[in-house]
Formats: C-alpha cells, structure tokens, sequence
C-alpha cells in the first residue's frame, strides 16, 4: 500500500504499513466517543427474535412494525422480483408467512442497511456503488447455491453477501464524520481496501450478529481456509457472486478505483467445487441482479 494522508483524528498521521492501518482502526473503534453506523433497532430485533426456536409470526410482525419506515421499506423489497412470488404479499404478516422467516430476516436487513448504513455526507456516489454491489452479490450468491443444490444453505449466503463488504460503509461514516481524515476519498481507498475486513468484524461485534457470522464476513476473500463445510461453501458462492456482479455492472467502485475483484480463473475454481460452470452462470445471473438492483 501506498503513503496515504488518512489519520484517525487526534493521532498522528497513518504509516503505510498495513497492520499500523489496522491498529489504527482497532483504536478508534475502541473510543468510548465513536458511535459506528447502527441499522434500526428493530431490525438487529427481529435478527434475534428469528433465531429463537420459539419465535412466531405475531413477534416477527410487531417487532417490525415499530419501526414503521422500515416495515415499509421491507414490503416494498419483498414485494419486488427479487423476493416475490407470482402474488406479491400486500402486508408484512403476507410477507412472513410466503417469504418464511429466515428470508424474511434477510429482506429486513437488506431494507436496513439502505435506509441508514448505506448513508455518509459527501459520500453519496460511493455509497450507491456499495448498496448496488452489495445487494446484486447477496442474490447473486443465493442463486449459486440454489444452483448447486445447497439451497438450505442460500439465505444465510444471501445475508453474509449483503454484510460482507460493510466494514467499507463504516470506514466511509468515519471519513463523513471526521473520525477519519483524508486530503480526498482517492487518497482513502488504500486504507478502505486493507482495513474494511477489520473494520466489518469490529462493525458486527458491536451489533452482536453471532459470531460464525462475524467469522465468516471477517475472512470473506478468497475460498481457502479451514473454516468449516457450510462456511467454505458460503465462500465460495460469494467469490463466484462477486465475479458475477462484476460482469453485470455492478463492482464496488470507489473514487474510480474498482475493489473486491475474483479473478475469473479463481471464480471458476469456486464454481466448479459447488458442481457448477461459471460461464453457464452468466445468462441467468443477468435477470438475477435485473431483478435485485434497482
């Protein structure tokens, strides 16, 4: 990495050495004083409400319902082609009973990180490129593991897909905030691109997802690693989505700099452990981020 201006305000200037980047950060997500980007209460609610064995409709349904921007924002995406069947649910018990809970879970979130993760003052351009990259990768992902078979194992792809770059929107609240500094956001994306991993972990420790999810979006590059089956294969479909985003318009782009790229050699090495051929992915994968970024 490259000299870069960006300093933690209050601390001295940033050496480009990648692991002083990394501490840095570790820092000022340790100050009592930071307050990190948070999506609605509601939504990190009905996150846990959905993981106890006995949650209901009614609890999924109030819990969302107090926040009552989100509750529509939720049924407006469960309403769209990405999620909908042929009959779209007209409120959010319809959505409940036809998406099913855990799908449920996902179009929440989904919903939450646009209305208020996804913002940063004067950062407006760079993070539409994140919302598009992450949203097309997330349904991208699902739909390689429906592909493969593995559909069991899709909406929790889906939702580390949607996460796995948000350590990115974080770094980008500091910079808006002035808890970052930086002379322009192309002299910051050196950073944004070593420290998002870390940034993404401490992000989702502080709003207390469980921890094989934090595992998973802290170590979301590359196939390799001893991180369990389903988390390889989680991996491996979103090194594959990745691809296919790009290929379809929607790579994360910051200051005219393109980030998070898989090779092809290495997303078809990904596609192939999942019993699938990349380039008979592309054409279908066309209509899915059509139908997911709009």
């Amino acid at each position: 990495m490259g000299s870069s201006a960006l300093a933690v305000s209050g601390a001295p200037s940033l050496a480009p050495d990648d692991e002083e980047v990394l501490s840095e950060i570790r820092r000022l997500f340790k100050r009592k004083d930071y307050h990190p980007p948070k999506p609605p209460s509601a939504a990190l609610e009905v996150r846990s409400a959905a993981e106890r064995e006995d949650a209901t409709i009614e609890d999924v349904v109030q819990l969302l319902e107090r926040d009552a921007l989100l509750a529509a924002e939720t049924l407006r995406l469960a309403q769209s082609p990405s999620f909908a069947s042929r009959i779209a649910p007209r409120t959010i018990h319809e959505a409940v009973m036809r998406l099913g809970l855990r799908t449920l879970v996902n179009v929440v979130w989904q919903a939450a990180l646009a209305a208020g993760v996804f913002k940063a003052k004067g950062y407006e351009e760079a993070m539409e490129s994140l919302r598009r990259h992450s949203t097309a990768t997330a349904a991208l992902a699902r739909f390689v593991l429906q592909k493969a078979g593995r559909g069991a194992k899709s909406e929790r792809a889906f939702l580390v897909a949607l996460l796995h770059d948000v350590g990115v929107a974080a770094l980008l609240v500091a910079l808006a905030d002035g808890e970052l500094e930086a002379g322009s956001l192309e002299e910051a994306v050196p950073m944004i691109e070593v420290a998002h991993e870390e940034a993404g972990l401490l992000l989702t420790r502080l709003w207390k997802l469980p921890v094989d999810l934090q595992l998973a979006l802290s170590q979301h590059h590359g196939v390799e690693g001893d991180h369990g089956g389903e988390v390889d294969e989680v991996q491996q479909a979103l090194d594959v989505a990745q691809h296919l985003a790009a290929a379809h318009g929607c790579s994360l782009v910051l200051a005219g700099r393109t980030l998070d790229t898989v090779p092809e050699a290495h997303a078809t090495a990904a596609a192939e452990s999942l019993g699938l051929d990349l380039e008979s992915l592309l054409e279908p994968a066309a209509e899915v981020v059509q139908a997911a970024v709009r």
